[in-house]
């Protein structure tokens, strides 16, 4: 398959869409002089979560407040959708320390609306040099037997979320670091209040130092600092005074800062060896961001165009299989609407088949052959989704698009996404991680970052399953410089060259799920971005042969085990942030169950 973007039709920038007025281009990658024109009509910053609000000017959709209204600040001020998204992600830095942060890294997907421009920037972290295959085979188990490809030093890929947010920033920002910094410094400096989500972070960690006692030296710093050693509620206030400092730095002296001379590359390894990590300031220098170029998917479902994330994300190729099998068998389904038991069945037989092809067949494509071209022949989907049966469920070795065998194939609380649209139409979707709650537990304390576990995401023994119950191919072990296999989504649909709807989600597996039921809420479904949002979800990853329902679609539970499914209930399917774009404007909406708050103007 070519993944060159094909020829978009040309286009008035969202704001002359919508008020009938004109504005400029906004600047092409490199061109740091330009500046965005001034706003047109501003509208009232939407509220809490639950009010529809829509904005002609721009839209951020986070899980924090306070992120994104750092976005909408740059926006204000001049800024483009990246240097927005650039605010918006250090912020989150701050503000959800538990879900991602520069001691992380992540996806980034944006589309330039003025030329159909579409670039995906890949700042996953990477394993480093001294692991190998075998690395956590031959490891001896710690002495109260957690998994140290979860916690400690061991746990630890190499950060690339600084570097991405360089190379974001050197090709399409227009405004300068130093003010792109600014709001999460300040959120850093004066603090946050605690809301019920980072209330249960803690809990995670209370429960992990009493299961774990070999892990509270590891834990101490996040424990003291940022658990208030569990003498915390919410409303409480979080500060991060060293944290604040580094980003100002940061913000004066760009990568140099992370990975130069006089950065702090020795420092962070240091921190890492103490706990049996292996980075060496090496692996820090030698990062490197990876622009890719989108999987481009014409026609995905209704004559929308999909911009998709590429491995090593999973997600890009699911989404895009499980939307063209729904659009195929939703009419011999008698067009059933989400929400209904005919509705609920077709879509997890065909994430069952989504997720078969996931165990079998994704992983870092830099490393191994990974058979996008057949994935994503539409041919080969219809006949996946022509083997659904209405009655009854799939074999579960039947599963998969281009099958290739059996495979051993899931919870995420270590992600953050969000969405941002400027008054031109250029959007991103970014997906930031540091995997699991608060990654590896490791801190550098001197500057307040919290380092990933995100070797987790690997094979790292054959056989066993992950922290989110995938078991995965060989073809994801450890090796130096590779990338783990991930199921960040960020996710752009278009129509006639603009942006429809974009969304993506924190969640482990279930940010593929839950990314898809959004987006076909919308454009199948017909609902706003807050329902859409809002309305109850499921999830069915292949393996364990379990259907996952929310609160809110547990009636249809007879229907659903007559036709064959395991079916238990759930306490969530992804978190989602989407921005839903209408013809009185932009509608962001964050998903009430992470309690983010989205804001525009």
């Amino acid at each position: 398959m070519s993944h060159t973007t094909s020829i978009l039709i040309a286009s008035l920038p969202l704001a002359a869409l919508i008020h009938g007025c004109t504005s400029s281009i906004s600047a092409a990658p490199g061109d740091r002089g330009s500046k965005v024109s001034p706003a047109v009509a501003a509208v009232t910053d939407a509220p809490a979560t639950g009010t529809r609000v829509r904005h002609a000017n721009g839209a951020v959709a986070a899980d924090s407040k306070t992120a994104s209204e750092a976005g909408v600040e740059i926006l204000r001020a001049g800024g483009n959708a990246v240097d927005a998204a650039i605010a918006t992600s250090l912020t989150l830095s701050v503000t959800r320390p538990y879900s991602c942060g520069i001691g992380g890294g992540g996806f980034m997907l944006i589309f330039v609306e003025a030329t159909g421009e579409s670039r995906a920037l890949d700042f996953r972290e990477t394993c480093p040099k001294h692991v190998g295959l075998d690395f956590y085979a031959k490891l001896a188990a710690p002495a109260s037997g957690y998994d140290p490809s979860l916690y400690g030093g061991r746990a630890v890929g190499i950060p690339g979320q600084l570097p991405g947010m360089i190379a974001a920033h050197e090709a399409f920002g227009t405004m300068p670091l130093e003010a792109l910094v600014a709001p999460a410094v300040r959120a850093a400096r004066t603090g946050f209040a605690v809301d019920a989500d980072y209330l249960a972070a803690v809990e995670k960690v209370r429960s992990l130092r009493k299961a774990h006692p070999d892990l509270r030296p590891t834990s101490r710093w996040v424990w003291d600092n940022l658990c208030h050693r569990g003498a915390i509620e919410i409303g409480d206030i979080i500060r991060q005074p060293e944290l604040a400092e580094y980003l100002e730095k940061f913000g004066r002296e760009g990568i140099a800062a992370w990975s130069g001379p006089d950065g702090i590359a020795a420092l962070l390894t240091g921190v890492d060896r103490a706990f049996d990590g292996v980075l060496r300031p090496e692996d820090i220098q030698d990062y490197e961001v990876v622009w890719r170029t989108p999987l481009v998917v014409e026609n995905v479902f209704d004559d929308y165009e999909a911009l998709l994330m590429p491995p090593p994300s999973s997600g890009g190729i699911a989404i895009a299989q499980v939307l063209a099998m729904m659009e195929h068998r939703l009419p011999s389904a008698g067009d059933p609407l989400p929400g209904s038991a005919a509705y609920s069945h077709l879509m997890a037989e065909s994430m069952r088949h989504a997720f078969a092809d996931r165990a079998r067949h994704l992983a870092d494509a830099d490393f191994v052959d990974v058979p996008v071209e057949r994935l994503l022949d539409r041919e080969s989907i219809k006949r996946a989704a022509d083997r659904i049966d209405f009655e009854d469920v799939l074999a579960t070795d039947s599963c998969g698009v281009i099958g290739g065998g059996p495979a051993d194939a899931l919870r995420d609380s270590g992600t953050s996404h969000f969405s941002v649209i400027d008054s031109r139409g250029m959007t991103v979707a970014c997906t930031l991680t540091i995997n699991g709650a608060f990654g590896s537990l490791v801190a550098v304390p001197e500057i307040g970052v919290i380092l990933n576990n995100e070797m987790n995401d690997f094979t790292t023994i054959p056989g066993e399953s992950n922290l989110f119950g995938l078991k995965q191919s060989d073809r994801n072990l450890p090796e130096p410089g590779k990338r783990p296999l991930s199921s960040m989504s960020p996710t752009i649909l278009l129509k006639n060259g603009r942006t429809s709807v974009t969304a993506g989600a924190s969640g482990g597996p279930r940010i593929i799920t839950g990314t898809i039921q959004v987006l076909l809420a919308v454009i199948h479904g017909g609902k706003s971005g807050r329902d859409a949002v809002d309305a109850p979800r499921l999830h069915h990853q292949w393996k364990p042969e379990i259907l996952r329902l929310e609160a809110g679609l547990l009636e249809l539970r007879p229907d659903l085990e007559a036709t064959g499914h395991v079916v238990e209930e759930t306490g969530g399917v992804g978190v989602v942030q989407a921005i839903v774009v209408h013809e009185d404007g932009l509608e962001p909406a964050s998903d009430p169950r992470k309690g983010g708050s989205a804001a525009g103007w």
